[in-house]
């Protein structure tokens, strides 16, 4: 996506049509009134803004969908770890011993280090303060497994 710095520049390099020409409100300092450009007429300023706008608008539009999709396959890997984590505790709340306990564990421990390694990355930014808890819990939980 284009700068504004981009933008002016490509402002400043835009070729002005033949139709340009100037008037007391462009020359004359202190004009009174003195407001918009009679240099372009309303049909030509609207090409220049296609030409030269409507581009940087279509990728943003593009970056904001992007966006979108991304923050959506997020909460689709999030319900999957919820619905992992209540399946999981639906075991612990009935009859699993200590070692299929441990073993369900460890399955959802690998389920949320893929789940972090895999947004990670890719949702930076979106909510920093809930990643960096999770982080933290991950390593805490890391920790407790070499001691």
């Amino acid at each position: 996506m284009k700068t504004i710095d981009q933008l002016t520049d490509d402002f400043l390099r835009w070729p002005l049509p033949e139709s340009v020409w100037s008037d007391l409100c462009v020359t004359m300092s202190g004009y009174k009134g003195r407001v918009g450009t009679n240099l372009l007429s309303a049909v030509e300023a609207k090409q220049m803004l296609q030409e030269l706008v409507m581009p940087s608008l279509g990728e943003a539009q593009a970056e904001l969908a992007r966006l979108h999709d991304q923050i959506a396959e997020y909460e689709r890997g999030q319900k999957a770890l919820n619905a992992e984590i209540a399946r999981l505790n639906c075991y612990i709340d009935t009859f699993r011993s200590d070692a299929d306990l441990e073993a369900d564990n460890a399955k959802l421990r690998e389920i949320a280090d893929k789940w972090l390694i895999q947004f990670e990355v890719t949702v930076e930014g979106l909510d920093p303060e809930e990643l960096a808890e999770v982080k933290a819990d991950r390593a805490a939980i890391a920790k407790e497994k070499t001691t």
